[in-house]
Protein backbone atom coordinates (compact mmCIF):
# COMPACT_ATOMS: atom_id res chain seq x y z
CA UNK A 1 0.00 0.00 0.00
CA UNK A 2 1.48 3.34 -1.05
CA UNK A 3 2.14 6.01 1.54
CA UNK A 4 -0.56 8.24 0.07
CA UNK A 5 -3.21 5.56 0.50
CA UNK A 6 -2.08 4.84 4.04
CA UNK A 7 -2.53 8.50 4.90
CA UNK A 8 -5.98 8.44 3.32
CA UNK A 9 -6.93 5.40 5.40
CA UNK A 10 -5.64 7.05 8.59
CA UNK A 11 -7.59 10.22 7.81
CA UNK A 12 -10.72 8.21 7.05
CA UNK A 13 -10.47 6.26 10.32
CA UNK A 14 -10.03 9.45 12.35
CA UNK A 15 -12.95 11.04 10.49
CA UNK A 16 -15.12 8.00 11.27
CA UNK A 17 -14.17 8.24 14.94
CA UNK A 18 -15.06 11.94 15.04
CA UNK A 19 -18.32 11.32 13.18
CA UNK A 20 -19.38 8.53 15.54
CA UNK A 21 -18.64 10.69 18.59
CA UNK A 22 -20.47 13.77 17.36
CA UNK A 23 -23.53 12.07 15.89
CA UNK A 24 -24.11 9.92 18.97
CA UNK A 25 -24.07 12.95 21.28
CA UNK A 26 -27.66 13.71 20.28
CA UNK A 27 -28.88 10.49 21.88
CA UNK A 28 -27.04 10.78 25.18
CA UNK A 29 -28.45 12.41 28.26
CA UNK A 30 -26.17 13.22 31.18
CA UNK A 31 -24.91 10.40 33.36
CA UNK A 32 -24.89 10.70 37.15
CA UNK A 33 -21.16 11.46 37.33
CA UNK A 34 -20.82 14.04 34.57
CA UNK A 35 -22.15 17.11 36.45
CA UNK A 36 -19.93 16.26 39.44
CA UNK A 37 -16.79 16.14 37.30
CA UNK A 38 -17.74 19.24 35.33
CA UNK A 39 -18.51 21.42 38.35
CA UNK A 40 -15.32 20.36 40.13
CA UNK A 41 -13.36 21.30 37.02
CA UNK A 42 -15.17 24.65 37.02
CA UNK A 43 -14.17 25.22 40.64
CA UNK A 44 -10.55 24.31 39.90
CA UNK A 45 -10.47 26.90 37.11
CA UNK A 46 -11.73 29.50 39.58
CA UNK A 47 -9.13 28.63 42.22
CA UNK A 48 -11.41 26.59 44.50
CA UNK A 49 -10.06 23.00 44.40
CA UNK A 50 -11.05 22.13 47.99
CA UNK A 51 -13.31 19.10 48.25
CA UNK A 52 -16.77 19.35 49.77
CA UNK A 53 -16.93 15.72 50.91
CA UNK A 54 -17.42 12.24 49.51
CA UNK A 55 -19.60 13.58 46.70
CA UNK A 56 -16.53 14.86 44.82
CA UNK A 57 -13.91 12.50 46.23
CA UNK A 58 -12.74 11.13 42.87
CA UNK A 59 -13.05 14.27 40.74
CA UNK A 60 -9.77 15.67 39.48
CA UNK A 61 -8.34 18.93 38.05
CA UNK A 62 -8.25 17.43 34.55
CA UNK A 63 -11.99 18.14 34.45
CA UNK A 64 -11.03 21.79 34.14
CA UNK A 65 -10.42 21.02 30.45
CA UNK A 66 -14.13 20.24 30.08
CA UNK A 67 -15.21 23.43 31.83
CA UNK A 68 -12.78 25.51 29.79
CA UNK A 69 -13.99 23.96 26.53
CA UNK A 70 -17.62 24.53 27.45
CA UNK A 71 -17.01 28.20 28.25
CA UNK A 72 -15.00 28.72 25.05
CA UNK A 73 -17.71 27.16 22.89
CA UNK A 74 -20.35 29.32 24.60
CA UNK A 75 -18.36 32.48 23.83
CA UNK A 76 -17.91 31.41 20.19
CA UNK A 77 -21.62 30.63 19.87
CA UNK A 78 -22.59 34.06 21.25
CA UNK A 79 -20.09 35.80 18.98
CA UNK A 80 -21.24 34.02 15.84
CA UNK A 81 -24.89 34.26 16.79
CA UNK A 82 -25.56 30.54 17.12
CA UNK A 83 -28.17 29.65 19.77
CA UNK A 84 -26.62 27.73 22.63
CA UNK A 85 -28.11 25.97 25.64
CA UNK A 86 -26.87 28.03 28.61
CA UNK A 87 -28.56 25.85 31.24
CA UNK A 88 -26.42 23.81 33.67
CA UNK A 89 -27.05 20.66 31.62
CA UNK A 90 -26.13 22.50 28.43
CA UNK A 91 -22.84 23.59 29.96
CA UNK A 92 -21.94 20.02 30.87
CA UNK A 93 -22.92 18.70 27.43
CA UNK A 94 -20.65 21.24 25.72
CA UNK A 95 -17.82 19.94 27.90
CA UNK A 96 -18.17 16.59 26.14
CA UNK A 97 -16.42 18.04 23.10
CA UNK A 98 -13.23 18.20 25.17
CA UNK A 99 -13.45 14.45 25.74
CA UNK A 100 -13.89 13.92 22.00
CA UNK A 101 -10.72 15.93 21.36
CA UNK A 102 -8.87 13.86 23.97
CA UNK A 103 -10.17 10.69 22.31
CA UNK A 104 -8.72 11.83 18.97
CA UNK A 105 -5.41 12.63 20.68
CA UNK A 106 -5.33 9.15 22.22
CA UNK A 107 -5.99 7.67 18.77
CA UNK A 108 -2.96 9.56 17.42
CA UNK A 109 -0.77 8.23 20.23
CA UNK A 110 -1.97 4.69 19.52
CA UNK A 111 -1.11 5.23 15.85
CA UNK A 112 2.32 6.73 16.60
CA UNK A 113 3.40 4.13 19.17
CA UNK A 114 2.19 1.23 17.04
CA UNK A 115 4.02 2.63 14.03
CA UNK A 116 7.29 2.78 15.97
CA UNK A 117 6.79 -0.76 17.27
CA UNK A 118 5.24 -2.63 14.35
CA UNK A 119 5.47 -0.45 11.26
CA UNK A 120 2.79 0.99 8.99
CA UNK A 121 0.48 -2.01 8.75
CA UNK A 122 0.62 -2.60 12.51
CA UNK A 123 -0.23 1.05 13.11
CA UNK A 124 -3.28 0.84 10.84
CA UNK A 125 -4.48 -2.31 12.61
CA UNK A 126 -4.06 -0.70 16.04
CA UNK A 127 -5.90 2.44 14.97
CA UNK A 128 -8.74 0.37 13.49
CA UNK A 129 -9.11 -1.58 16.74
CA UNK A 130 -9.20 1.69 18.66
CA UNK A 131 -11.73 3.46 16.42
CA UNK A 132 -14.28 0.64 16.59
CA UNK A 133 -13.84 -0.38 20.22
CA UNK A 134 -17.25 -0.01 21.95
CA UNK A 135 -15.77 0.69 25.40
CA UNK A 136 -13.59 3.52 24.11
CA UNK A 137 -16.45 4.87 22.01
CA UNK A 138 -18.76 4.83 25.03
CA UNK A 139 -16.37 6.74 27.29
CA UNK A 140 -15.02 9.01 24.54
CA UNK A 141 -17.99 11.38 24.83
CA UNK A 142 -18.48 11.68 28.58
CA UNK A 143 -17.35 14.34 31.04
CA UNK A 144 -15.71 11.80 33.35
CA UNK A 145 -12.17 10.81 34.32
CA UNK A 146 -12.00 7.52 32.38
CA UNK A 147 -10.96 8.71 28.92
CA UNK A 148 -8.51 11.34 30.27
CA UNK A 149 -6.96 8.64 32.46
CA UNK A 150 -6.63 6.25 29.50
CA UNK A 151 -4.99 9.05 27.50
CA UNK A 152 -2.53 10.08 30.20
CA UNK A 153 -1.58 6.50 31.07
CA UNK A 154 -0.79 5.87 27.39
CA UNK A 155 1.08 9.16 26.99
CA UNK A 156 3.11 8.64 30.18
CA UNK A 157 4.05 5.07 29.25
CA UNK A 158 4.96 6.07 25.70
CA UNK A 159 7.29 8.88 26.75
CA UNK A 160 8.86 6.70 29.47
CA UNK A 161 9.49 4.04 26.81
CA UNK A 162 11.08 6.73 24.62
CA UNK A 163 13.27 7.88 27.51
CA UNK A 164 14.48 4.36 28.30
CA UNK A 165 15.16 3.58 24.65
CA UNK A 166 16.85 6.82 23.57
CA UNK A 167 17.75 8.66 26.80
CA UNK A 168 18.43 12.36 26.96
CA UNK A 169 17.49 15.16 29.34
CA UNK A 170 14.64 16.44 27.16
CA UNK A 171 13.01 13.01 27.02
CA UNK A 172 13.50 12.57 30.76
CA UNK A 173 11.77 15.89 31.44
CA UNK A 174 8.91 15.10 29.06
CA UNK A 175 8.43 11.68 30.63
CA UNK A 176 8.45 13.10 34.16
CA UNK A 177 5.99 15.88 33.22
CA UNK A 178 3.52 13.47 31.59
CA UNK A 179 3.77 11.16 34.60
CA UNK A 180 2.95 14.09 36.89
CA UNK A 181 0.08 15.26 34.67
CA UNK A 182 -1.41 11.76 34.73
CA UNK A 183 -1.93 12.16 38.48
CA UNK A 184 -4.35 15.00 37.72
CA UNK A 185 -6.56 12.74 35.59
CA UNK A 186 -7.54 9.94 37.98
CA UNK A 187 -6.30 8.50 41.26
CA UNK A 188 -5.80 5.05 39.71
CA UNK A 189 -2.93 6.59 37.72
CA UNK A 190 -0.91 6.42 40.94
CA UNK A 191 -0.18 2.80 40.01
CA UNK A 192 2.05 4.15 37.25
CA UNK A 193 4.78 4.71 39.86
CA UNK A 194 5.32 1.03 40.72
CA UNK A 195 4.75 0.14 37.06
CA UNK A 196 7.52 2.53 36.02
CA UNK A 197 9.86 1.03 38.61
CA UNK A 198 9.17 -2.51 37.38
CA UNK A 199 9.69 -1.46 33.75
CA UNK A 200 12.96 0.29 34.66
CA UNK A 201 14.16 -2.80 36.57
CA UNK A 202 13.39 -5.06 33.61
CA UNK A 203 15.10 -2.62 31.28
CA UNK A 204 18.24 -2.54 33.43
CA UNK A 205 18.43 -6.34 33.49
CA UNK A 206 18.12 -6.52 29.71
CA UNK A 207 20.88 -3.99 28.97
CA UNK A 208 24.66 -4.31 29.12
CA UNK A 209 24.55 -2.45 32.44
CA UNK A 210 23.28 -5.69 33.97
CA UNK A 211 26.86 -7.01 33.70
CA UNK A 212 27.74 -4.59 36.48
CA UNK A 213 26.63 -7.12 39.09
CA UNK A 214 29.89 -9.02 38.66
CA UNK A 215 32.15 -8.66 41.73
CA UNK A 216 34.90 -7.04 39.65
CA UNK A 217 32.56 -4.28 38.53
CA UNK A 218 31.14 -2.93 41.79
CA UNK A 219 32.18 0.67 40.99
CA UNK A 220 30.13 0.49 37.80
CA UNK A 221 27.18 -0.98 39.68
CA UNK A 222 27.38 1.86 42.21
CA UNK A 223 27.43 4.38 39.37
CA UNK A 224 24.33 2.82 37.79
CA UNK A 225 22.49 2.77 41.13
CA UNK A 226 23.34 6.41 41.82
CA UNK A 227 22.21 7.36 38.32
CA UNK A 228 18.82 5.67 38.69
CA UNK A 229 18.41 7.07 42.20
CA UNK A 230 18.86 10.54 40.74
CA UNK A 231 16.39 9.80 37.93
CA UNK A 232 13.83 8.51 40.46
CA UNK A 233 14.24 11.61 42.63
CA UNK A 234 13.88 13.84 39.56
CA UNK A 235 10.67 12.11 38.47
CA UNK A 236 9.26 12.34 42.00
CA UNK A 237 10.07 16.06 42.26
CA UNK A 238 8.49 16.85 38.88
CA UNK A 239 5.40 14.80 39.79
CA UNK A 240 4.97 16.72 43.03
CA UNK A 241 5.31 20.00 41.15
CA UNK A 242 2.71 18.97 38.54
CA UNK A 243 0.24 17.84 41.22
CA UNK A 244 0.65 21.14 43.06
CA UNK A 245 0.21 23.14 39.88
CA UNK A 246 -3.00 21.24 39.12
CA UNK A 247 -4.45 21.95 42.56
CA UNK A 248 -3.10 25.50 42.75
CA UNK A 249 -0.68 24.69 45.62
CA UNK A 250 -3.76 24.67 47.85
CA UNK A 251 -2.73 23.88 51.44
CA UNK A 252 0.75 22.63 50.53
CA UNK A 253 2.80 21.84 53.64
CA UNK A 254 -0.18 20.75 55.77
CA UNK A 255 0.79 17.71 57.90
CA UNK A 256 -1.48 14.69 58.28
CA UNK A 257 -2.34 15.90 61.77
CA UNK A 258 -4.18 18.80 60.14
CA UNK A 259 -6.59 16.54 58.22
CA UNK A 260 -9.87 14.86 59.10
CA UNK A 261 -9.24 11.38 57.71
CA UNK A 262 -11.44 8.33 57.10
CA UNK A 263 -9.23 5.49 55.86
CA UNK A 264 -7.64 3.33 58.60
CA UNK A 265 -4.22 3.35 56.92
CA UNK A 266 -4.17 7.14 56.77
CA UNK A 267 -5.45 7.35 60.34
CA UNK A 268 -2.63 5.08 61.50
CA UNK A 269 -0.06 7.27 59.80
CA UNK A 270 -1.74 10.33 61.26
CA UNK A 271 -1.44 8.86 64.77
CA UNK A 272 2.29 8.27 64.35
CA UNK A 273 3.97 11.24 66.09
CA UNK A 274 6.81 11.79 63.63
CA UNK A 275 5.00 10.97 60.40
CA UNK A 276 1.78 12.71 61.39
CA UNK A 277 3.53 16.03 62.05
CA UNK A 278 5.70 16.14 58.95
CA UNK A 279 4.65 18.85 56.46
CA UNK A 280 3.50 17.20 53.25
CA UNK A 281 4.69 18.60 49.90
CA UNK A 282 1.25 17.83 48.44
CA UNK A 283 -1.89 20.00 48.19
CA UNK A 284 -4.70 19.36 50.67
CA UNK A 285 -7.41 18.47 48.08
CA UNK A 286 -5.17 15.77 46.58
CA UNK A 287 -4.58 14.07 49.94
CA UNK A 288 -8.24 14.52 50.93
CA UNK A 289 -9.45 12.84 47.75
CA UNK A 290 -6.98 9.99 48.08
CA UNK A 291 -8.17 9.31 51.63
CA UNK A 292 -11.85 9.46 50.62
CA UNK A 293 -11.35 7.17 47.61
CA UNK A 294 -9.49 4.58 49.70
CA UNK A 295 -12.19 4.72 52.39
CA UNK A 296 -14.99 4.32 49.84
CA UNK A 297 -13.26 1.34 48.23
CA UNK A 298 -12.74 -0.33 51.59
CA UNK A 299 -16.39 0.13 52.59
CA UNK A 300 -17.75 -0.66 49.14
CA UNK A 301 -19.44 2.73 48.84
CA UNK A 302 -18.33 3.20 45.25
CA UNK A 303 -20.33 0.30 43.81
CA UNK A 304 -23.63 -1.47 44.27
CA UNK A 305 -24.64 -5.11 44.07
CA UNK A 306 -22.49 -7.37 41.89
CA UNK A 307 -23.90 -9.97 39.49
CA UNK A 308 -21.95 -12.75 37.78
CA UNK A 309 -22.89 -16.07 36.19
CA UNK A 310 -26.38 -16.16 37.66
CA UNK A 311 -25.30 -15.18 41.18
CA UNK A 312 -25.87 -11.90 43.01
CA UNK A 313 -23.67 -10.55 45.79
CA UNK A 314 -25.40 -7.86 47.83
CA UNK A 315 -23.14 -5.04 49.01
CA UNK A 316 -24.01 -4.11 52.61
CA UNK A 317 -21.29 -1.39 52.77
CA UNK A 318 -19.83 -2.91 55.94
CA UNK A 319 -16.26 -3.10 54.70
CA UNK A 320 -16.21 -6.87 54.16
CA UNK A 321 -15.55 -8.39 50.74
CA UNK A 322 -18.70 -9.54 48.96
CA UNK A 323 -17.45 -9.62 45.37
CA UNK A 324 -16.33 -12.39 43.03
CA UNK A 325 -12.63 -13.31 42.73
CA UNK A 326 -11.59 -12.86 39.13
CA UNK A 327 -14.72 -10.87 38.26
CA UNK A 328 -12.99 -8.67 35.68
CA UNK A 329 -11.40 -11.62 33.89
CA UNK A 330 -14.87 -13.12 33.54
CA UNK A 331 -16.48 -9.82 32.51
CA UNK A 332 -13.77 -9.23 29.90
CA UNK A 333 -15.21 -12.04 27.78
CA UNK A 334 -18.40 -9.99 27.47
CA UNK A 335 -17.00 -6.44 27.37
CA UNK A 336 -14.08 -6.96 24.99
CA UNK A 337 -15.15 -7.50 21.35
CA UNK A 338 -14.76 -11.11 20.17
CA UNK A 339 -12.64 -10.06 17.20
CA UNK A 340 -10.20 -8.29 19.52
CA UNK A 341 -9.98 -11.36 21.78
CA UNK A 342 -9.18 -13.53 18.77
CA UNK A 343 -6.50 -11.09 17.56
CA UNK A 344 -4.98 -11.01 21.04
CA UNK A 345 -4.84 -14.82 21.28
CA UNK A 346 -3.32 -15.11 17.80
CA UNK A 347 -0.72 -12.45 18.66
CA UNK A 348 0.09 -14.19 21.95
CA UNK A 349 0.48 -17.52 20.18
CA UNK A 350 2.72 -15.89 17.57
CA UNK A 351 4.90 -14.25 20.23
CA UNK A 352 5.36 -17.54 22.09
CA UNK A 353 5.97 -19.46 18.84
Amino acid sequence: MAMRWRLIVVGALLAVLLLIHITSLRHKELTTDEPLHYHYGYRVLHGMPRRTGAIDSSTMPFSGVHAMTSGTLAVIARTVGIPADMSPNGQVKRGRYATIALSLLLALYVLKWSYELYGRNGALLSLSLYVFDPNLLGHGQLVTADLPAALMITVALYHFWQFLKLGGKRRALLSAVTLGLSQLAKYSCIYLYPIFLVIAAIYCRSTPAAEAVRPSRWPRLLCVLLCWTGVTAFFAAVSILMINLGFGFNGIGTPLSGYTLNDPVFKKLQATPIVGNLPLPLPVPYVQGLDLVKSEERMGLAWGNIYMAGKLRVNHHDGTLHGFPGYYFYAAFFKVPIAKQVIFLVALFGAIW
